[in-house]
């Protein structure tokens, strides 16, 4: 009965507001939270750190990938090449 009373009482879906947030040539200096992130630190490269509210943090940091069908490919570098992340007209890559 609490699971089900828990689920009743969460805020209706549609009501909550979601960002999706990439955060390009900067380091973590530190998570907050308790039992999950709250907020993310980050050093930007003008020496100001700036805390972004959060919930949820995902890494991408150069990752090797694989070949993908009809994309060019640096098999020295195992990654897909681009210039200032874009691979191609309407094509773009991160991490």
């Amino acid at each position: 009965m609490k699971l089900l009373r828990d689920f009743a009482e969460r805020p209706d879906p549609r009501e909550i507001h979601r960002t999706v947030s990439i955060e390009f040539l900067c380091r973590p200096l530190s998570i907050q939270g308790t039992n999950r992130a709250d907020s993310i630190t980050l050093a930007r490269l003008t020496g100001i750190p700036q805390t972004i509210p959060c919930g949820l943090i995902l890494t991408a940091i150069g990752q090797r990938t694989r070949r993908l069908p009809g994309l060019p490919y640096d098999t020295q570098q195992s990654l897909i090449p681009s210039e200032s992340h874009r691979i191609e007209r309407g094509l773009y890559a991160t991490g």
